[in-house]
């Protein structure tokens, strides 16, 4: 089977470090079950479920487009503030056992972006038809609780990146920090 796919998200979870791992992977676990409590209680997360069903993936295919575009821009560009990329090193993330590039690093969050966007576009789609084809308890619940954990993760990671190009176009000689 094709699995390259799972590469750019290993390396992204091999060079977070524990602040992000809070900010982007547990903050949104636990947003994410008390909002599903929240609608468990009012037993309302087929209604939620629907609702994402039928706005997320016209969003989520503009995030695609977002991400993907950012990317391009990224890859394509020439300029010297890419060149210094290119060769400063981040401050100890490692793959294998090699220090990466700043460059290779907001490559990997990019890629690693595109690919989430992309598994919950898929994962929408699947779970409309899983809730179609039965009614298995709890079902919803926890259908509702990995959407609404993907997306704020998503939404985060995104949000990073997007300070991270901010950044990159924008030196300290420019009166940025």
């Amino acid at each position: 089977m094709y699995f390259e796919w799972s590469y750019p998200i290993i390396d992204y979870f091999k060079t977070l470090k524990s602040n992000e791992k809070n900010t982007e992977i547990i903050l949104p676990i636990i947003m994410s079950l008390m909002i599903s409590i929240i609608y468990f209680y009012f037993n309302l997360s087929n209604t939620a479920l629907s609702h994402l069903r039928n706005i997320l993936p016209a969003t989520i295919s503009i995030l695609i487009g977002f991400s993907m575009t950012s990317l391009t821009i990224i890859v394509t560009s020439n300029n010297d503030s890419i060149k210094t990329l290119k060769d400063e090193y981040t401050d100890n993330r490692k793959i294998v056992s090699s220090v990466i590039t700043l460059y290779q690093w907001l490559i990997i969050m990019y890629i690693h972006a595109i690919i989430s966007e992309i598994f919950l576009l898929i994962f929408i789609f699947f779970s409309a038809f899983l809730l179609q084809i039965g009614k298995i308890p709890y079902l919803a619940d926890v259908l509702l609780f990995i959407q609404i954990s993907l997306l704020l993760h998503i939404f985060l990671v995104l949000l990073r990146n997007v300070a991270n190009m901010y950044f990159i176009f924008y030196k300290k000689e420019d009166g940025c920090r």
